[in-house]
């Protein structure tokens, strides 16, 4: 299921989060699923930025802007790669619990003597099922990539040629680019349904012993309470990417379940369904094979809910990137030789 930067990033011990941390450590490209969120393509990511509460996403870009307006991207299709996944599980448990206590006093003299002892008696006895039938969909059919990286900006290449030019760009623009998407299509549900029953039983019980000279009395009552409910659930979460919904329908025991039923077979039918409907959705948008289109006009494929993940490339796998790390090493060098001969200079003459 497709989620954004909440949902992508909330928790540091996430294993996907580490995932991105390694990954981003190694300079390799990072894919992120995606929904219908608006990240247009050479916007900034700071990979170190996971959990800052400002988001890993940067405004600022170093790629100049009029580049940016000019650069073409490529729609490469693919036949398409499809997968289904079903599951089912089933759990039940039972608890019990028993508590019991009694209490006895006593008082008289050599006449009279009374006696009274009260029990307590509580059981109970809890069952819980529960099963889940979870079905899903997912269809890969190809990318949109940028045809050539833009050029950076003055700005920004000066700010890489200074010395620890590549945290400051990292602080300012990120170590990371989107520079594509992947297109397809997710859809799926899960129903899900709990049903519980606890009976209580309390018995309490009082008995009163009356002892006058040599004669004795007895009385005892008991009294019993007996409770008992039932409860039952059905849940159904479902999504669509083509759709762009996020499903979640609950009734409990005596409540209609028509409303959960449609939803579910609305469902399955988009799952059923889901290459056909991607088909139809790429050609409303007008996305071809080997077709080109510029940076601004692919925001249509995200909103058509045909953009699954976004591909992103590490600024420091790009020549422009190397070449101006390079070109501010040897820079300082030069200047750090010119300094040594003005400073060598400077002894000589005071030598003299």
């Amino acid at each position: 299921m497709a989620v954004g930067h909440d949902g992508l990033l909330e928790a540091i011990d996430d294993p996907s989060q580490y995932s991105i941390s390694r990954v981003a450590q190694s300079s390799l490209p990072i894919f992120i699923p995606w929904h219908r969120e608006q990240k247009h393509i050479t916007c900034g990511f700071q990979s170190v930025n996971l959990t800052s509460p400002d988001g890993p996403w940067k405004d600022a870009s170093p790629f100049l802007e009029s580049a940016v307006y000019r650069s073409k991207c490529q729609t490469k299709l693919e036949n398409g790669a499809a997968r289904e996944v079903e599951g089912h599980s089933a759990s039940n448990s039972i608890t019990s619990e028993h508590l019991s206590g009694s209490l006895g006093v006593s008082v008289g003299n050599a006449v009279v003597e009374v006696g009274v002892t009260a029990s307590y008696d509580q059981q109970m006895q809890e069952l819980t099922n529960a099963s889940r039938a979870s079905h899903s969909s997912r269809f890969r059919c190809g990318r949109i990539i940028l045809v050539e990286d833009p050029p950076f900006s003055n700005d920004a290449k000066t700010l890489l040629q200074r010395e620890d030019g590549d945290k400051l760009f990292a602080e300012r623009y990120g170590d990371y680019f989107v520079s594509g998407y992947v297109l397809g299509a997710d859809s799926g549900g899960c129903l899900a349904a709990s049903a519980s029953s606890k009976r209580t039983v309390e018995t309490l019980t009082t008995e009163v012993n009356v002892k006058v000279l040599w004669i004795s009395y007895t009385s005892s009552t008991s009294t019993t309470d007996i409770q008992q409910t039932c409860s039952m659930d059905l849940t159904f979460y479902g999504y669509d990417t083509l759709n762009g919904t996020n499903l979640s329908k609950q009734a409990q025991a005596g409540k209609s379940t028509q409303e959960i039923r449609l939803a579910a077979q609305g469902c399955i039918d988009n799952s059923n369904n889901l290459q056909l409907r991607l088909k139809q959705r790429m050609s409303e948008l007008g996305i071809e094979d080997e077709g080109t289109m510029s940076v601004a006009k692919c925001s249509k494929a995200v909103e058509g809910g045909v953009v699954v993940e976004l591909i992103l490339t590490p600024f420091r796998t790009l020549k422009e990137y190397i070449h101006c790390i390079y070109e501010g090493k040897r820079k300082r060098a030069i200047q750090a030789t010119l300094e040594g001969d003005e400073a060598g200079q400077m002894e000589r003459k005071t030598g003299r």
